[in-house]
């Protein structure tokens, strides 16, 4: 059967790098002046929302 869906080393997701990137970028963000540039408050919602969903670790 092809396409059996192996996986190379090291080709697999990292929760706790992806977690540092994106709590990263959001402080990056939020201390530039993108963060009051964002055209609504729902973007600023999004930003925040996703800051605390990996703060808590509830990603994996």
């Amino acid at each position: 059967m092809e396409g059996g869906g192996e996986q190379g080393a090291g080709g697999g997701h990292d929760p706790d790098a992806a977690r540092a990137a994106v709590l990263r970028k959001a402080e990056e963000v939020k201390a530039s002046e993108q963060y009051e540039e964002l055209v609504t408050s729902t973007d600023r919602a999004l930003l925040d929302s996703a800051e605390e969903h990996f703060r808590r670790g509830d990603h994996t």
